[in-house]
């Protein structure tokens, strides 16, 4: 069958439906003056595996098909910093080091069907898009809105954030479950799962992107001061800013059966299957998170104990649905304690004999902690 979403153009009306525009559009303005200049700029993409481009043919995804074309408008440096399975909560404490360094001119954000993951949304998309309106070059930041099988997301809470930030979004749900539900497109045409689009919705999202892009707009406006940005939503905010913390950078003070070796992402973890293994580690901060894969298969628990008290019993062993192929594989954030003191604080993990029912084993893989 030929992809509705190829056969067609995006429709005015469609576009329409997509787009929640800026009030004002300086971001927008400056990053087209750039453009027409024919100045260098750098186009960065954070968001999960749409972004990371899952189920699309390379270089078929939407953000590098973005990339490719502002290539061609004038130099264009490309950051791709998708990771699978990710939402905002560990987005907004690695965007300094995954992607704000690169001093971006143009920011795409993605995580509108991920965050339905995040028990912490409000705070850490709002800290997510703060960080990236704030870096020193201004750079213009959009939001997108992706969409499930069902048409669901969470772009519900993620707009009264980005109104609030004044950013332009623009919604793929709205632009398309529309046509879904009166039988002019079916899912099937967009997406081989239920999640992830395929080369057609990922040519969709570029397109609204790109007609973004285009919007006409007086050249005068990029003389304007751009405004400061507003006072925080939440008042969680401002803790969710901080840094991703692996094997690398955690000081370890005793260690009895574990072993550093690569985590998903690119970050370093510490990993063991030795019932009773035992780890210690100390860090710094008010507010800490932990992050451990979880996969349907042999993997164990693990006893949490922070400043001496026992926090938590995590479990790697991913209980998937009996409808679901996925086995998981991914990186679970956990909670370990807010408002704490701002000092050193001393972790330690001790592999149990207990498991999940239907585990085969006892492996553990931790992977980092997000700090404040």
């Amino acid at each position: 069958m030929t992809s509705y979403a190829h056969t067609i153009s995006l429709t005015d009306e469609q576009y329409q439906r997509a787009l929640i525009d800026s009030t004002q559009q300086i971001r927008l303005a400056r990053l087209l003056r750039k453009v027409q200049n024919k100045e260098p700029i750098t186009y960065g993409a954070i968001g999960g595996s749409i972004t990371a481009g899952a189920h699309a043919q390379p270089d078929q995804a939407y953000a590098p098909l973005l990339g490719k074309w502002l290539n061609e408008q004038t130099p264009t440096q490309f950051i791709n910093a998708g990771i699978g399975a990710s939402n905002s909560l560990f987005g907004t404490f690695r965007v300094a080091k995954d992607l704000l360094c690169h001093q971006p001119d143009l920011i795409t954000v993605e995580f509108a069907v991920n965050d339905a993951n995040n028990p912490n949304i409000e705070p850490a998309f709002e800290a997510l898009i703060r960080q990236c309106l704030a870096i020193p070059n201004l750079p213009l930041v959009v939001l997108i809105f992706t969409m499930r099988r069902d048409g669901h997301n969470v772009q519900h809470i993620h707009i009264p954030i980005g109104k609030h930030y004044d950013v332009p979004m623009l919604s793929y749900r709205d632009a398309l479950y529309p046509l879904i539900t009166e039988g002019k497109l079916t899912w099937e045409d967009l997406s081989p799962d239920e999640v992830h689009p395929n080369d057609a919705g990922h040519h969709y999202i570029f397109q609204l992107l790109k007609r973004y892009l285009q919007t006409p707009i007086n050249g005068d406006i990029a003389t304007r001061n751009t405004p400061d940005l507003p006072a925080f939503l939440d008042a969680r905010t401002s803790q969710h800013i901080g840094q991703v913390l692996d094997a690398t950078q955690l000081k370890c003070v005793s260690n009895s059966g574990w072993q550093q070796g690569p985590h998903k992402g690119g970050y370093t973890g510490w990993q063991t299957n030795n019932v009773g293994a035992m780890l210690t580690l100390q860090f710094t901060g008010k507010l800490a998170y932990i992050g451990y894969q979880k996969y349907a298969g042999d993997f164990g628990q693990v006893q949490v104990t922070l400043d001496d008290k026992p926090v938590s019993i995590l479990d790697g062993f991913y209980e998937k649905p009996i409808i679901q192929e996925w086995a998981g594989g991914h990186t679970v954030v956990d909670l370990l304690a807010c408002d704490m003191p701002n000092q050193t604080h001393t972790l330690t993990l001790e592999l149990l004999n207990q498991t999940h029912p239907d585990s085969r084993g006892h492996a553990f893989d931790l992977g980092y902690l997000l700090v404040s």
